[in-house]
């Protein structure tokens, strides 16, 4: 090639925008409903807005949790500035998503339920942790940096941004050939796949894949939590071998 001629122009998609999906699951290999963490510029709760057409594409997860038999719950969403998480969010997301799912969790032998976060913003809250395990929650911060030895869910994480990707990609071509561009409302489309209804694009569901029972029993499994294991300890980034005369 002749690094002084001019390259040719590539088709991109000029908007930009930044949000927060935080996925989840239980022990027992359910899904958590997703939270959609959105964007926003209002100040106040009074003016803060979404469109109808984004439930378009959302979907209800089902899963036992803390009820009698399985059943539909669906996915929450909040807004704040930045599009993601801070004090002020996680305590609503906790309070609005997670213990609805456990309805009867009091704080009685039995009947309390462990909540595992990653590192980040407001999970030392006191505030928030004593009002939750006095409701019976009890949260316990993970251990930072750890991503592929002690976390489950960012082991579905991996699986789950692939196939995302791909949807996006997908989609932002399909759009590209008709001028149409990829927004807001899309997110759950992106998520959740299905049809749509512009570009008569199908996508597949990222959420499903990488969050089915035996994809998210197979994450916590390897990370020594069901069952109750020390297979992270043999993991090349935590164990390794010094000879006798300390060298490594």
């Amino acid at each position: 090639m002749d690094p002084t001629i001019t390259r040719g122009a590539v088709a991109a998609n000029k908007s930009g925008y930044s949000s927060t999906v935080i996925c989840g699951s239980s022990a027992a290999g359910e899904a958590v409903p997703p939270h959609f963490q959105l964007k926003t510029l209002a100040q106040s709760d009074a003016t803060k807005k979404i469109s109808v057409d984004w439930f378009v594409h959302a979907a209800n997860v089902y899963g036992k949790f803390g009820f009698e038999e399985v059943r539909e719950s669906p996915i929450t969403y909040g807004m704040n500035e930045r599009g993601g998480m801070n004090l002020v969010e996680l305590d609503k997301y906790i309070k609005k998503g997670i213990l609805p799912l456990y309805p009867d969790v009091a704080d009685v032998p039995g009947k309390r339920a462990l909540l595992k976060l990653d590192s980040g913003p407001g999970r030392m809250n006191l505030d928030m942790l004593a009002d939750l395990r006095l409701q019976g929650l009890y949260v316990i911060p993970g251990v930072p940096n750890t991503t592929h030895v002690t976390q489950e869910t960012d082991q579905s994480y991996g699986l789950y941004k692939s196939n995302y990707c791909v949807n996006l990609e997908k989609l932002s071509e399909a759009r590209q050939r008709i001028r149409k561009r990829i927004m807001v409302i899309d997110l759950p489309l992106l998520v959740f796949g299905g049809y749509d209804y512009i570009t008569k694009t199908v996508l597949k569901n990222a959420f499903e894949i990488a969050f089915s029972i035996d994809k998210t029993l197979g994450c916590w499994r390897k990370c020594g939590a069901v069952p109750l294991t020390r297979l992270p300890l043999q993991s090349k980034d935590v164990r390794h071998q010094i000879s006798a005369d300390g060298s490594p």
